[in-house]
């Protein structure tokens, strides 16, 4: 692999320069104290809305939910709060679709969920909705897998699919 540019964007912006799967050298990172997170989703430019990012995005639960924040939301929706349980059912649909449109687009295989939230994420419930949208047998047969990351890893991965983007 040659050296390819690894940018990660979420909390914050990282970027290195990846060769053979390998950060060389240091990150670069901004803003250079950690923030939990960006809460006008700045970073991204989309101001919460637009991409999946405006349905699961924190600054998404804040609007809809007022002053419950992520954890609250998840946690009255397992009590029993009517508003809460349709809004984890949403985020749920909204990830199964884009998963769903990559399948449509690009195949079956393994979609990767990584991120400081993925505690949220339900596979079961995220495998029904993929499912009951991706009726086409040849196109059965993806799953989805929980990933702890790191600022290396978003960056590596990025420069890895930047690579891959350039060879086709």
């Amino acid at each position: 692999m040659r050296r390819t540019v690894g940018v990660l964007v979420m909390e914050h912006i990282a970027v290195g320069l990846v060769e053979t799967h390998k950060v060389l050298g240091a990150l670069n990172i901004f803003p250079e104290k950690s923030q939990t997170l960006d809460p006008k989703e700045n970073f991204c430019g989309c101001g919460g809305k637009g991409h999946l990012e405006g349905i699961l995005g924190r600054r998404s639960m804040r609007l809809r939910f007022l002053d419950l924040e992520p954890e609250e939301v998840f946690e009255n929706a397992r009590a029993g709060d009517p508003r809460c349980k349709e809004f984890v059912t949403l985020c749920h649909r909204a990830l199964a679709a884009a998963t769903a449109t990559s399948i449509h687009m690009e195949g079956p295989g393994t979609f990767f969920i990584t991120g400081p939230d993925t505690k949220f994420i339900d596979i079961g419930l995220l495998d029904r909705f993929l499912h009951e949208m991706v009726k086409m047998s040849p196109l059965q047969g993806s799953r989805f897998e929980v990933v702890p990351t790191s600022d290396e890893m978003g960056i590596i991965g990025a420069a890895v699919n930047a690579d891959r983007a350039t060879q086709h």
